[in-house]
């Protein structure tokens, strides 16, 4: 019993010697020191740190920190990633880092724009938030958004719509009455403006429709009925309520049409001429638009003049035309058109007109053509009260519309030869009355009047905003002369950026109207209005890089002013992050001893764009840069230790002979050259440092006999590390070599235990 106790004395002691000696090999004769880093987001003066590391190396030794890596930052390049490891543990490095991408708040309004809100997910942006002003837009109410606003940064892209309700807005009605010469319209001179909910279908109101027809049959006159006499409604274009004020109700009016019958002369009803009455059988009859010139083929008053008489009973009567009764005396046929004739019933019953003992004066028409000769277009006559061979008659004429007095001539004589052969009078100012009619004096039996064509003016204006005309342009065009319009006028003052679209019968239709084409100069004057839209913005991408690197480069797209560019998908290029689209282009941005540019700052494609311009990709480096510090023999063609380190270009490192205590150290040689620093270079390839090593100089006579050196025991596999420390325990002090002295340290101390064991084994048995 006494032997066994004493056994397990010795074999108690030797076990507890066995355990310190594993301790002091891992952790108090290796002389490391711990130096903490510090990895940071700084956003200004903001700082928000993201990991806090501990490490250990040798003591006095400089070393190169560790590089980490976090979601969605990216390290700042060219710092310095050295550190002279303090003996009292304290030592301290910062490695900063840049936010790539922010979490943001975006508006979407449709109407006035909102910047976006950035921040970091949980951020308090309470303040940011009650800052943001209700939009505007035109024609609408705003109501809200469609979802709350956070007072806590969402994760994230968190959109609000804007919420709106229909307002009152203006539009414009425009009134076309119909060509009488041709089936197109020319706009009435009389502009209304009214107002209707915002996207709502206006039409022709009941008021639009009776305005023109039977009201205006017997109120020829009246200033609110005059411009519809003669015309019917004939129907609208219905519009839709724009927003902007510029939608337009285009409302025509046709026309009526008219008839002149021609009858033949009257029956007796008894031996009285006085007691004749009309006679319903009709010789000619005449149909056409209300102001259209009569047909090619209605008789000329010879041919009148003719027909009757040779059918009339009353020979010794002259003819002097048609009128509308036979006993009337107030209304007879001397127009070149379908005029005020029908008395509201649009139908001009003539007779013909016949009198004893009158005096006729002859009118013979001829007007100007386009080629500036004259041709003959009507003859009428006129009852004067004395004979014009005589007294020389005064006569009123009316002319055609388009046609004028002025710069006219005359001739008067006994008979149509006497008027070719007379001298031209030219038609004075003096003659021309203001309802247009001409008075002709001293007038014989006959009257020849040459029409020139009428010279009218063409105004171009240009209308602002605040609704003020500007005449850009005049010229003067003569009736029925074409008109091509071919004026183009320079940018005025608020169209710099205005693309030039045509020109318009109103400011109303600049908008959303057709360009006239061109067309033949009525008898009026004119006036056309420039209309402008917003030219198209070209917005170009530059992706700044060579196109072999690029894949997916946008093309340019064309925008409306005022719209919103379409958000192009992100090109990819090899080994860089792509940060988004920037107004101006960074220097720094992409380059390798750079900086990063703001995402913050990117272009925001709800925004609208206003004039042409250039967009710019914004690149960082993908992958980190790496180096590789090679330990090799003097003499020898491959290394024997290599340190692989990553940073990032622009880096501050140091390249350094490796620390005697590390056991890849060799032990006959030393470094040829002391620690010096280098900056890392993204351009290069590689960034491969070398140290060389050579035998030390030692003579023989000096140089002890070398002891046996026992096999060295098989060196374990090195994990990789986790973020803070590695297998077993042992710090991470970035440094290879430290890592593999500690596991040689260790692999000693297991085979320590061996030996331990086989004693303790021994002595048991000689106990027993």
């Amino acid at each position: 019993m006494k032997k066994i106790r004493k056994g397990t004395a010795v074999l108690l002691l030797l076990l507890s010697l066995c355990v310190p000696a594993v301790d002091v090999s891992a952790d108090v004769g290796n002389g490391l020191t711990e130096y903490t880093v510090e990895y940071i987001a700084r956003d200004g003066e903001t700082e928000t740190l993201l990991a806090r590391e501990t490490y250990r190396a040798p003591a006095g030794r400089t070393v190169n920190v560790p590089h980490r890596e976090f979601d969605n930052y990216v390290k700042e390049a060219g710092q310095d990633m050295t550190l002279p490891v303090a003996a009292d543990g304290k030592a301290k490095k910062k490695i900063y880092y840049t936010r790539l991408f922010y979490d943001r708040i975006t508006f979407r309004t449709e109407g006035s724009y909102i910047l976006p809100i950035y921040g970091c997910a949980g951020e308090d942006v309470s303040d940011m938030v009650s800052a943001v002003g209700e939009p505007v837009r035109q024609g609408y109410i705003f109501k809200g958004w469609d979802r709350d606003l956070p007072d806590v940064m969402p994760e994230g892209d968190y959109v609000l719509n804007a919420v709106w309700e229909p307002g009152e807005s203006q539009y414009t009605v425009l009134r076309w009455m119909e060509n009488a010469e041709d089936d197109g319209y020319t706009l009435l001179g009389e502009k209304e403006i009214r107002t209707a909910e915002t996207g709502s279908t206006v039409t022709a109101s009941e008021e639009d429709i009776e305005r023109a027809g039977v009201m205006a049959d017997w109120f020829p006159d009246s200033e609110y009925y005059g411009d519809y006499y003669g015309f019917d409604y004939a129907r609208c274009d219905d519009a839709v309520v724009t927003a902007d004020g510029k939608a337009v109700l285009n409302l025509y009016y046709d026309r009526e049409i008219w008839t002149i019958n021609l009858h033949e002369e009257a029956d007796h009803e008894s031996g009285s001429s006085d007691s004749l009455i009309p006679n319903d059988d009709i010789w000619y009859t005449a149909q056409g638009k209300y102001g259209a010139a009569l047909p090619e083929d209605f008789p000329s008053y010879d041919e009148m003049e003719k027909h009757y008489m040779e059918k009339t009973q009353h020979q010794d009567m002259e003819f002097l035309g048609v009128r509308d009764e036979f006993e009337a005396t107030g209304r007879h046929l001397d127009s070149f058109y379908f005029q005020d004739l029908a008395l509201g019933n649009h139908t001009f019953d003539a007779y013909p007109w016949l009198e004893r003992d009158s005096y006729t004066v002859y009118l013979t028409y001829f007007k100007e053509s386009s080629d500036g000769t004259y041709r003959k277009v009507r003859q009428e006559s006129v009852r004067v009260d004395k004979d014009p061979a005589v007294y020389g008659a005064e006569v009123t004429v009316l002319h055609p519309k388009g046609l004028t007095c002025e710069e006219g001539w005359y001739t008067t004589g006994t008979s149509p030869e006497a008027c070719e052969q007379g001298a031209k009078i030219p038609i004075s100012p003096l003659q021309i009355q203001a309802d247009g009619k001409c008075v002709f004096r001293g007038v014989s039996s006959h009257l020849y009047i040459y029409m020139k064509r009428d010279t009218f003016q063409l105004n171009y204006l240009d209308v602002n905003e605040q609704g003020e005309s500007t005449v850009l342009y005049t010229e003067e065009v003569t009736y029925r002369d074409d008109v091509t319009l071919e004026y183009v006028p320079d940018a005025e003052a608020g169209h710099q950026n205005d693309r030039f679209t045509g020109w318009y019968l109103s400011p109303a239709l600049t908008a959303s109207g057709t360009p006239l084409g061109g067309f033949r100069m009525p008898s009026d004057d004119v006036s056309v209005y420039a209309g402008w839209t917003a030219a198209d913005r070209t917005v170009q991408f530059d992706v700044r890089a060579d196109d072999a690197e690029i894949t997916g480069a946008p093309a340019d797209q064309s925008v409306r002013a005022g719209e919103c560019a379409k958000e192009p998908d992100d090109p990819e290029r090899a080994g860089y992050i792509f940060l988004g689209w920037f107004e101006e282009p960074s220097e720094k941005a992409g380059d390798a001893d750079g900086g990063i540019p703001d995402t913050r700052a990117a272009w925001d494609f709800g925004r609208p764009v206003e004039k042409d311009m250039t967009l710019y990709a914004g690149w960082i480096p993908e992958r980190d840069t790496l180096y590789t510090i090679r330990h090799m023999n003097a003499g020898s063609e491959e290394p024997f230790y290599e340190e692989a380190g990553t940073g990032n270009s622009g880096d501050r490192i140091i390249i350094q002979p490796l620390d005697p205590s590390d056991p890849a150290y060799p032990g006959d040689a030393e470094a040829d050259a002391a620690q010096r620093f280098a900056v890392l270079e993204k351009d290069k390839l590689e960034n491969v440092y070398t140290i060389i090593y050579k035998k030390k100089d030692v003579s023989v006579s000096e140089r002890p006999e070398a002891p046996e050196v026992p096999e060295k025991p098989e060196t374990p596999e090195i994990l990789e590390k986790s973020e803070t420390m590695d297998v077993a325990g042992i710090p991470d002090t970035g440094d290879r070599a430290h890592v593999v002295e500690r596991l040689a340290m260790a692999a000693a101390a297991v085979g320590s235990g061996w030996i331990v064991l086989l004693c303790i084994r021994r002595i048991c048995a000689k106990l027993v």
